[in-house]
């Protein structure tokens, strides 16, 4: 198995024969004045989406999927769950969608995907200053 996809948007969705349909796909997140642990940064609707190949059809597999911020290593969000390919398909795909997710610090966080406990990989997301 290996990730095709891990990306972040603001909305998306998944239509019925698998195709995703991804609105605001970003990196980087622009903000006034610096957030703290008590007046942090709400991104009020943001998306996770991700595509897994090669996967052994018709076997469910344990997914999670982890947020945390790259300097503290604190964790920010853990999810997990199950996901199965379709019949007789290798293509894992999902949609997150994350409501008022509260990122406290400046500087990179990251999304981890990991399947069955072993990490697919990471996508980084940027919250800076305006300048």
């Amino acid at each position: 198995m290996k990730l095709h996809y891990l990306l972040s948007c603001d909305y998306s969705t998944l239509t019925n024969d698998g195709k995703a349909i991804l609105v605001g796909i970003f990196d980087n997140l622009l903000v006034k004045e610096e957030p703290t642990e008590k007046k942090p940064l709400l991104h009020n609707q943001m998306s996770v989406v991700f595509e897994i190949v090669d996967a052994i059809p018709n076997e469910k597999r344990k997914i999670s999927l982890q947020l945390i911020h790259h300097d503290s290593k604190k964790v920010i969000l853990e999810l997990k769950g199950e996901v199965e390919p379709a019949k007789d398909s290798t293509k894992l795909g999902g949609v997150y969608q994350l409501n008022t997710v509260a990122l406290p610090y400046l500087g990179q966080y990251e999304f981890i995907l990991a399947v069955d406990g072993t990490e697919l990989g990471r996508r980084s997301i940027q919250v800076g200053l305006m300048e």
